[in-house]
């Protein structure tokens, strides 16, 4: 028995239960080892809720719930009791143990809880605490479609966005790639993921530069790309 505040705690376990049981069919058909399993379906509960499966896990899951932010928050007590409800209710339903559900509030500092997952042939370390965990799950149908769109293509990466994009885009057979970021540790954390799925030697060129300069300055000199994938952080 879970103890919640909100009345509408039923629909929001039964519609959990449900989605998840689907979607982890689908993954393990597919061979993916991350998927979203919710995303704020119901006022009550804005959170998104992704389980991962680690390599290392023995068969164990994490599960990562993140506080959409800026929405129904003029209550703040309010607001924390929902998110409460929504963590004790989604621990009971796919029956995970505290330690390995991740929250990620909203406004808060982001710390460290990395996992390696993998997605179709792809392998992908993660950090499920941090608002941007390099793997987006919601994102998943863009990154198929760069590695489907890529082949004999130049392709370019506006912000490194963990270095998925480019990983997919030189899977596909993208003839060459720019990947331009402003954060010298994105992009080192680019070429380590580009190492652990075997593409360093792959034909890519890396500018550690701010984006929108670039972009100017590239359209001045008349350079152009068959593919732009362009994955923006939320505050620009």
């Amino acid at each position: 028995e879970v103890r919640v505040a909100q009345t509408s705690s039923e629909q929001f376990a039964a519609r959990l239960r449900k989605v998840a049981r689907e979607r982890a069919r689908w993954a393990r058909r597919q061979g993916i080892t991350c998927y979203r399993v919710y995303d704020a379906d119901l006022p009550e509960y804005d959170v998104a809720i992704d389980v991962f499966q680690p390599e290392d896990s023995d068969g164990e899951c994490l599960v990562r719930i993140e506080e959409h932010a800026g929405r129904h928050r003029s209550d703040s007590e309010r607001v924390a009791y929902r998110l409460a409800d929504a963590t004790a209710l989604t621990r009971a339903v796919l029956d995970v143990p505290r330690d390995n559900v991740v929250v990620v509030r909203a406004g808060e500092v982001a710390s460290s809880r990395v996992a390696i997952v993998r997605e179709g042939s792809y392998r992908f370390e993660v950090n499920l605490a941090a608002h941007r965990t390099g793997l987006a799950p919601e994102q998943r149908c863009v990154r198929e479609l760069v590695g489907t769109q890529s082949k004999g293509r130049r392709v370019a990466c506006l912000f490194s966005t963990g270095g998925s994009a480019l990983v997919h885009a030189v899977g596909g057979g993208a003839t060459s790639c720019v990947v331009v970021d402003a954060s010298k540790g994105h992009l080192d954390g680019v070429h380590d993921l580009m190492r652990a799925n075997g593409l360093a030697n792959a034909r890519c060129t890396y500018a550690c530069v701010d984006v929108r300069p670039w972009v100017a300055r590239e359209r001045q000199q008349h350079h152009t790309f068959d593919l732009v994938v362009c994955l923006a952080p939320l505050w620009l």
